[in-house]
């Protein structure tokens, strides 16, 4: 399950729990930022199985994403929407 919060300008995904089943995280994720404001602040966070392919999705996009681990295979993917 995809988990969204938004505090402030701040947006933050959770797909870590999305299931094969529910869908194309990527798709989810592309949609969410469609509807952020520009100079939001969003973190996503993943498991180490999709990071790499989320991380070049955002890229794709033209957003500019750094990544951290905070704790072994959970990974924040971070951005500013231009």
């Amino acid at each position: 399950m995809l988990h969204v919060s938004t505090e402030g300008p701040q947006l933050i995904v959770d797909i870590r729990g999305v299931l094969p089943e529910e869908g194309c995280p990527g798709r989810q994720i592309s949609v969410l930022l469609e509807d952020v404001p520009p100079g939001t602040h969003c973190e996503i966070h993943v498991s180490e199985a999709k990071v790499l392919a989320v991380k070049a999705k955002l890229e794709r996009m033209g957003h500019r994403v750094t990544m951290a681990e905070p704790e072994p295979g959970h990974y924040r993917l971070r951005m500013l929407k231009m």
